[in-house]
């Protein structure tokens, strides 16, 4: 059999609009695997938010006992927010400004501060810094010894992270101790001394107000008691002796004698340094004690001299 040519027309299949697929607006977008297609910029879709890298400081101004205020430095970019942490917790989020006031602190107390510039709702790194919020006052400050060139104090602890205490005194150069305590020497004897107490930080970045205290060191001994020369009677004596080194308010004389069966004592306060004790019985033992004191009561170590009222000849 022999074919035939057909001559009617072959059908195609539909062809593809070359237009259907043409944006007008297109951006260049990257595809998961890595192929970069043509989109429409006004489809919304995932980006990456790129930032220069950041490394900023923390300023702290104005710290009181409960109380700062924290500085920082601006990020570059569109930063959407800063979050500020104190102690890695949150305290607050700022939208524009670079300062914000911390309050409700604990005094005496170190406190870590972290801003954070968010951006694309990312973290960047944080701007850091620390401080001490001002201590409390010292309480129960008290004496516990005094000595002539010594004082010894005492007083109750403030807080666990204070760490160093200050003491100071006219004339004297600033003791610093880790205790609670503390003794104060080389100072004057027979004279008063104000002392004040600060608690503090190793680092002196804050001190409390200070706790004052004063007392009287106690006076020094008096020396070279002795009669004054031909001074002697039947029925009196005088004495003189060297002021003590130091200061010195007045002297405790104390004279006892025995007149028979019976002792006998009396005492008095003068102002100078020396004594006429009269109404003795003659030919008797005088015995004579002499200590300073300072502030008319606070009695220094004395000195004891003995001798006799003229005898009648038998």
């Amino acid at each position: 059999m022999v074919s035939e040519c057909d001559r009617r027309p072959i059908p195609f299949g539909d062809v593809p609009d070359p237009d259907k697929n043409y944006i007008e607006d297109s951006c260049v977008a990257i595809l998961r695997f890595g192929a970069w297609v043509e989109k429409p910029c006004s489809d919304l879709l995932p980006f990456i938010c790129y930032e220069d890298k950041f490394f900023g400081q923390v300023h702290v101004t104005n710290i009181t006992a409960t109380s700062a205020t924290i500085n920082w430095e601006e990020a570059p970019g569109a930063i959407d927010y800063y979050r500020v942490e104190v102690d890695h917790k949150l305290y607050d989020e700022v939208q524009t400004e670079l300062t914000i006031a911390v309050r409700n602190l604990t005094a005496g107390t170190r406190y870590k501060v972290e801003v954070f510039p968010v951006k694309c709702g990312r973290r960047l790194n944080p701007e850091s810094g620390t401080f001490y919020t001002v201590p409390n006052k010292v309480s129960d400050l008290e004496i516990v010894d005094v000595t002539t060139e010594c004082v010894s104090l005492k007083w109750k602890k403030t807080s666990s992270d204070v760490d160093v205490y200050s003491i100071s005194t006219k004339g004297q150069p600033k003791t610093n101790v880790t205790e609670s305590s503390a003794t104060i020497c080389d100072l004057i004897p027979g004279s008063l001394h104000k002392f004040q107490v600060q608690a503090g930080f190793s680092d002196k970045s804050s001190w409390s107000a200070s706790s004052t205290i004063s007392t009287f060191t106690k006076p020094a001994k008096v020396s070279n008691l002795q009669l004054v020369a031909d001074s002697g009677s039947y029925s009196s004596l005088s004495f003189e002796w060297e002021k003590p080194t130091g200061e010195a308010t007045s002297y405790l004389a104390i004279w006892s004698y025995s007149s028979g069966e019976r002792d006998f004592s009396a005492n008095e306060t003068v102002m100078d340094n020396n004594l006429q004790i009269l109404n003795l019985p003659s030919g008797t033992k005088i015995t004579l004690e002499v200590a300073a004191l300072a502030n008319y009561s606070l009695r220094g170590e004395s000195q004891t001299v003995e001798n006799f009222t003229f005898g009648f000849p038998l």
